[in-house]
């Protein structure tokens, strides 16, 4: 599954790392897109998880883009886990993202 990185600026302070996944042949538009989140990171979650990878295949499979990333402080992405509040604005920042990108 080719992807593209992409980095996710939340606030003057956070910027998640994240992986942008398009469905189809090159030029084809997608019908929409899918946030992928992953499982707690307290559990050892992030975007490499299997979980996350099934559901890109599926959001791919449905003519879908889908957009997973780490939450704040997995992986390579910056600032701390907030207990919530601040993977809420995570969360919200990778569907502004993935907005933008694919236009729906």
């Amino acid at each position: 599954m080719g992807y593209q990185e992409t980095w996710i600026r939340v606030d003057d302070e956070v910027t998640l790392e994240g992986r942008l996944f398009l469905p189809g042949e090159e030029g084809q538009e997608p019908e929409g897109g899918a946030v992928i989140l992953h499982p707690h990171p307290s559990y050892g979650g992030s975007m490499d998880n299997n979980v996350v990878d099934i559901l890109v295949k599926a959001a791919l499979g449905a003519n879908l883009a889908a957009l997973a990333f780490n939450f704040r402080g997995v992986g390579r992405s910056g600032g701390f886990h907030s207990g919530g509040v601040g993977e809420v604005a995570d969360a919200l920042a990778a569907a502004g993202e993935l907005r933008r990108t694919v236009g729906r």
